[in-house]
């Protein structure tokens, strides 16, 4: 159960970065397409697409490859930061999808 906790705590912080980049584009190419500017819409969303892909790709491989710090962060229980890290592994890919 505190693994399950600990990688959802850890989850909703991360996501608010896909979330903020999300609202980001919606806005910027909503005002492009609403000022009927739509083939500067088209090279946001190609940047956004970049950005997000970039982004994900980031923090999959930081998640990958800081799991064991960032279990070590929330316990100091040995076999907790072990299940811990072995959540985090998975769910650093998902990021990728996410």
């Amino acid at each position: 159960m505190a693994t399950h906790s600990i990688g959802f705590n850890f989850n909703a912080c991360i996501y608010n970065f896909t979330v903020g980049l999300q609202n980001s584009a919606i806005v910027l190419i909503g005002q492009k397409i609403g000022a009927y500017e739509v083939a500067q819409a088209k090279i946001y969303r190609n940047f956004f697409i970049i950005i997000g892909l970039a982004e994900a790709f980031a923090l999959t491989i930081l998640i990958y490859t800081l799991r064991i710090y960032i279990a070590d962060f929330y316990t100091d229980i040995p076999d907790l930061i072990d299940s811990v890290a072995g959540l985090l592994q998975l769910l650093a890919f998902v990021q990728i999808f996410d």
